[in-house]
């Protein structure tokens, strides 16, 4: 693996593997709702979404044909720490990835008619999500561990906000975020060293902009707390969150190993008492999540009503 920054400051990680034939290339911009202010919640989800609506040079449509045209793949997501683009495509058709890369990143439209109908968008995708009880569960876990700080907010933002917002508050969160000394640039696959570090100066060397902001400080809210959401929903998803490590913890090899034994596979502890000996949930697991500073730990079972108290008593044996 090599790791340089360009002379704007923005991060390249390249990884050669000479046996495929194929490449993935990926932007990932530090903007993510743990970064939003109250009043932005949902931006850096929005940002992402905006960004596929077409280019300075290029329209939705254009972007998509010609990703298809060389049956590629390209998407991007949003979590609490960062927004990730990407695309995959076979080797020889990398520098026409980086290309479209750097438009999407660097150069979206914002046209504030696209912005309009991809509200409507981002409201199914809310509406999809309260669908999940999962993922309910989930970000009512989140605003009972850290309550009103940003960790606390879901990544979609609530729909009477993500109505409200305006092309001017995309630039406003861009201005903020998206510049070189924020984001990384990174490679997976085939490809010739020589040639991509001269196409990420062509299509990434001019980038300006800011160099971000540091996240916040953030703790784990201290009291013990019980929230509730009700849905309509023939099972009760049930998330139990405890205090864990920060990223970069020495102790997170520990932490890894500690969870395989207690909900991380089919032959941890949770699984085989609740699930295989006494057939009370069908999805049963644990994980850690860490983020700068603090973290969390959810254990999470979905079972019928009549057995949500013994599926707590078997997990809190």
């Amino acid at each position: 693996m090599e790791q340089f920054t360009l002379n704007n400051g923005l991060t390249v990680v390249l990884e050669n593997i000479p046996y495929l034939r194929s490449v993935s290339a990926g932007v990932w911009v530090r903007a993510g709702s743990m970064l939003e202010r109250p009043e932005e919640n949902g931006l850096s989800h929005f940002m992402e979404h905006m960004a596929f609506k077409g280019t300075h040079t290029r329209s939705a449509r254009e972007l998509a044909e010609t990703m298809d045209a060389v049956g590629g793949h390209m998407n991007a997501a949003t979590s609490k720490l960062c927004t990730n683009y990407y695309i995959k495509v076979i080797d020889e058709d990398l520098p026409l990835a980086l290309d479209i890369l750097s438009d999407l990143t660097i150069h979206p439209a914002l046209d504030e008619k696209e912005m309009e109908k991809e509200k409507g968008v981002v409201l199914e995708e809310i509406s999809m999500v309260e669908d999940t009880p999962e993922d309910v569960a989930y970000d009512v876990l989140a605003e009972a561990v850290y309550g009103n700080q940003a960790l606390g907010q879901t990544i979609l933002g609530a729909p009477e906000r993500i109505e409200s917002y305006t092309v001017d508050d995309l630039k406003k969160f861009r201005s903020r975020h998206y510049g070189p000394g924020n984001a990384v640039v990174s490679l997976a696959g085939h490809f010739d060293e020589k040639q991509v570090k001269d196409l990420l100066e062509k299509y990434f060397g001019a980038w300006e902009g800011p160099n971000g902001e540091p996240y916040p400080d953030t703790v784990a809210v201290p009291e013990e707390k019980c929230l509730f959401k009700e849905k309509d929903t023939e099972q009760v998803h049930l998330c139990i969150g405890y205090r864990s490590l920060p990223m970069g913890s020495p102790n997170v090899y520990r932490n890894a190993v500690m969870n395989s034994i207690l909900g991380g596979g089919m032959s941890s502890r949770l699984f085989q008492r609740i699930r295989e000996d006494l057939g009370m949930a069908y999805s049963v697991y644990t994980g850690p999540a860490a983020y700068p500073g603090c973290g969390d730990y959810t254990i999470y079972a979905a079972t019928t009503p009549k057995h949500a108290q013994k599926v707590l008593e078997q997990i809190d044996v």
